[in-house]
């Protein structure tokens, strides 16, 4: 069904039972990874349900450490006050990778069951498990392409839910980035002080791509808040586990254009704006990849308002040398890449139409009103 590229929504709610390892990849993983790569099809996939076992026997089962699915576990409750579901697996995945679930989603416990009807007794039954969480997730992620106006890549979709994740219930290994939004609404609507922008595209072998962020001139603020989420699909290389995607992204922040240039020494004075020491175990690895080779990355930031004048990312697209050996030209193939980003300058309402005046090539995604039943 995957090799026919007929579907842009897929869930698998099935797989082995069994941890995942790294020091091999699971041929689930391995094939479907690879027939996933193109990025014209999401795929939410379960991550399991022995999370109550000891030790390693409670990580995530194939192929939800795929790179390029979006792996789904399950919280225990619906209310905002909610956590990881107790039989729901944990992370980390493998690297790259290491953020594993991507985000939960409600998928019923003993004090809150799943409803769902049941074909064989006519009747709505309760139950529970990330069988249940995933296709949920992929009920949001449809429901956003649905209702929007605009061509969204599958990785764009997966960007804005993560962009929009509650992370608020748990560790990072255990509800990695946080309780999916419930409804497509809640993913593409602003607040009154935030706007909201979408890039995305395709990115060749060691092309550069500067991407502006869009800060109004004339905000009423101090602190202007920044958030930003990239996900991309991924070239994987199931032959060498330690390396197991062939391509990344080097992305670097910019400020401010007048200040941060090249000089004449090829030098830059640049900052990092994903970085994050939980993920990997030495400063020598974090200096090194500076999550590069991970295929979703998400972060925010605040700045004062004076520091930024037309700020930018600066992205490049990064090729393996290590791993096995690919078919001719498929390292040549573009990466398809998402960054959502938001911009909020709290108190002004404003900022949303004075970000669609000042850049007149942004398009405004409209949204189609649904007919609840």
């Amino acid at each position: 069904v995957l090799k026919e590229k007929k579907y842009k929504y897929v869930n698998l709610s099935l797989g082995p039972r069994l941890a995942i390892d790294d020091d091999d990849v699971h041929v689930w993983t391995s094939v479907l990874d690879s027939l996933l790569q193109d990025g014209s099809c999401l795929a939410t996939v379960a991550i399991g349900n022995d999370g109550e076992l000891k030790g390693e026997y409670a990580r995530i089962q194939p192929p939800s450490d795929m790179v390029n699915c979006f792996a789904i576990g399950a919280s225990d409750s619906q209310s905002e006050e909610w956590s990881r579901a107790p039989y729901s697996c944990i992370g980390p995945g493998r690297s790259p990778g290491l953020i594993k679930p991507d985000g939960v989603m409600f998928g019923g416990s003993n004090s809150e069951l799943f409803k769902v009807y049941s074909p064989l007794t006519h009747q709505i039954i309760g139950t529970a498990g990330t069988s249940y969480a995933a296709p949920f997730a992929l009920r949001v992620a449809a429901g956003i392409d649905a209702i929007t106006n605009f061509d969204l890549k599958p990785s764009t979709v997966k960007a804005l839910m993560i962009h929009h994740a509650n992370s608020t219930g748990g560790e990072l290994r255990e509800v990695g980035w946080g309780r999916m939004p419930t409804t497509p609404e809640e993913v593409i609507e602003c607040l009154d002080d935030e706007a909201i922008i979408v890039y995305q595209g395709d990115l060749y072998p060691s092309q550069h791509v500067r991407i502006p962020i869009p800060v109004p001139d004339n905000i009423d603020c101090t602190w202007v808040h920044l958030k930003a989420t990239f996900c991309f699909h991924t070239i994987t290389d199931p032959e060498h586990p330690l390396h197991y995607t062939r391509s990344g992204l080097d992305i670097t922040f910019r400020p401010n254009e007048a200040r941060y240039k090249t000089t004449k020494q090829g030098h830059s004075d640049t900052k990092t704006f994903f970085s994050d020491k939980n993920l990997y175990p030495t400063e020598e690895e974090l200096r090194d990849d500076a999550y590069k080779w991970e295929t979703c990355i998400s972060r925010e930031a605040r700045f004062k308002k004076t520091t930024l004048k037309k700020p930018s990312f600066d992205v490049k697209y990064h090729n393996r040398e290590q791993g096995g050996t690919t078919p001719q030209n498929r390292d040549r193939e573009p990466i398809p890449y998402s960054l959502i980003l938001s911009i909020r300058a709290k108190g002004d309402s404003t900022v949303y139409n004075k970000v669609l005046q000042q850049n007149r090539t942004l398009q405004a995604v409209n949204i189609v009103n649904r007919i609840e039943v």
